[in-house]
Parts: C-alpha cells; structure tokens; sequence
C-alpha cells in the first residue's frame, strides 16, 4: 500500500499508514520493508545517520534510538550485497562480523567506537560462494545474530 501511495505522490498518507504500522507491529517485517520503501522514495522513514558520520548540532536526544537494535538485512536472499542497519543508543564500540554455517568468521565489516544513532553497513559478498550465512552485532553489552541467504 505504501509503495502505491508513493506512486500516486501522497506521501503524507504513506507516512501516516507507516506510523500507524509502527505502532500496531513495530518489530513485524512488513513494517521494516515499507519503512525502507520510503527511503527508497526519498522520505525518511525514521531519523537517519550516515555511518561514522557525527550527529549535527540540531539533533537532540530525542532523535536518538531507545535501545540497541540488529535489523534483518535487506534484501534478503541477496546477490551480491545486501545492507544491515543497526541502532546504538549510545556511543559505543560496534563489532559487526559476517560467520559461514560452521561458524568460521568469514569477514568483518565494523570494528570501531560509532556515535549514538541509526547505523548501516554494506556487506558485499562477490566473493563468497552462495550459501547462509549469519551476522553478529555486538555494542556495548548487547549481541544479536541474524541469518541471510547469498544465492548466485
């Protein structure tokens, strides 16, 4: 629905059915998706920040995630790259590694303190023959992994 409504250049519907999703799903992947179809159309879903970029001197705190968060990558399956974003609520140090199904570490695509805020990685996999793999995202004292799906 969102998708349509950007074609018919309502994005103030969009946003008002994407709020509405939040709040009713906000960890669903329907929610996800459409919240990056609206990136797509250029409206930010949600308070972005380029990676490794410091937050402005007009974001207050308020623009800051709650919590830390690993997002599913997207797309998923995937051929040749794939974006995993993340949330830190504070400055923190950011491991983020890709693994292979025996828990060989294959990669590693962040490995520094990060400011607070909305965080994204590319993981360009040419390299790497189709398979699953896992990401792990450790910040701070949280840690999450998350399955994705190379298919050449």
């Amino acid at each position: 629905f969102i998708h349509a409504m950007f074609t018919e250049n309502d994005t103030t519907a969009a946003r008002g059915l994407l709020t509405e999703l939040v709040s009713k799903y906000p960890e669903s992947m329907e929610t996800y998706i459409a919240s990056l179809d609206m990136d797509n159309y250029g409206v930010q879903s949600r308070p972005q920040q380029t990676v490794g970029t410091p937050r402005s001197s007009n974001q207050g705190k308020s623009d800051l995630p709650k919590e830390y968060n690993l997002a599913q990558n997207y797309p998923n399956p995937f051929n040749p790259s794939t974006i995993i974003k993340y949330d830190l609520p504070k400055d923190s140090r950011v491991m983020l590694k890709i693994f292979d199904v025996l828990g060989r570490e294959v990669m590693t695509l962040v490995n520094e303190i990060r400011p607070a805020g909305y965080h994204q990685a590319t993981l360009n996999a040419a390299g790497l023959p189709s398979g699953v793999y896992f990401y792990r995202l450790e910040a701070g004292s949280f840690t999450n992994v998350k399955k994705l799906l190379l298919l050449k």
